[in-house]
């Protein structure tokens, strides 16, 4: 199964998650417990990343009947679940999280990533809300906030999101990206065009910023080169870029 762009970035600052782990278990297990929860997390981070959610979940099991203490492999189990649309479990699991640490801001964020796609977006808000005051100084908060406003429509909120997310965690991948979209909502197609070209720059060619590039092509009368940048996302794997060479470049 394909992931979503929540679980994506969340999974790219998991590394942060594993540093906890590693001390966790060093101080309070086992060598035994300890060599299988490293080989269980590695393999079931791997499935997890690549959508093989059943085997992600059947992993991260193992490692609570090791340690049911694990807040990340709650997680990430959660998150398998989540990718699965198994949505009681999922939010079961990463709500479970913070009663066993009413302050981790990590499943704030998950949980309204959860409500979100479940189409409670007060409730993904309010979570998010509550992460921001329990830790502002965890880019995860901002950069979800800024993903919730620009899937709400709501650039301008996303632009203050995103200039936290500048001062936070300039390194970040999709920056650029987000940027670029949310001027592109606002109709700022000149600034949007400069940050997206920048992504391109920064980051190899991905589906999403030649995507927007190609609207904003086509909007504006560049026939060429909005065909020429659907052409290029659909090559990066964004298959709803046919539809656009259908309807643009046909």
């Amino acid at each position: 199964m394909k992931k979503n762009r929540n679980l994506a970035i969340f999974l790219a600052f998991a590394a942060l998650v594993q540093v906890y782990v590693i001390y966790h278990f060093y101080e309070k297990s086992e060598r035994e417990d300890r060599d299988a929860i490293f080989n269980l997390r590695s393999e079931g981070f791997e499935k997890l990343s690549g959508g093989k959610y059943e085997s992600a979940i059947s992993l991260f099991s193992k490692i609570l009947e090791i340690d049911d203490q694990d807040t990340s492999a709650w997680m990430f189990r959660g998150l398998a679940y989540q990718g699965l649309k198994k949505y009681a479990e999922a939010e079961k699991d990463i709500s479970h999280v913070l009663q066993v640490d009413p302050k981790k801001t990590d499943a704030m964020v998950l949980l309204g990533n959860l409500y979100f796609e479940k189409g409670e977006h007060q409730k993904a808000l309010e979570s998010y809300l509550k992460a921001e005051k329990t830790d502002g100084q965890n880019p995860l908060v901002p950069i979800h906030k800024a993903a919730f406003f620009l899937k709400m429509k709501k650039p301008d909120d996303a632009l203050i999101e995103l200039e936290k997310v500048q001062k936070l965690k300039p390194e970040f991948e999709h920056l650029q990206d987000y940027f670029g979209e949310a001027y592109f909502i606002k109709g700022e197609f000149s600034a949007a065009r400069i940050y997206l070209e920048n992504s391109l720059d920064l980051n190899g060619y991905k589906p999403a910023p030649l995507l927007i590039l190609g609207s904003i092509n086509a909007r504006t009368g560049n026939k060429k080169e909005a065909c020429s940048n659907f052409e290029q996302a659909l090559s990066s794997g964004a298959t709803s870029a046919a539809d656009s060479l259908t309807k643009y470049c046909k």
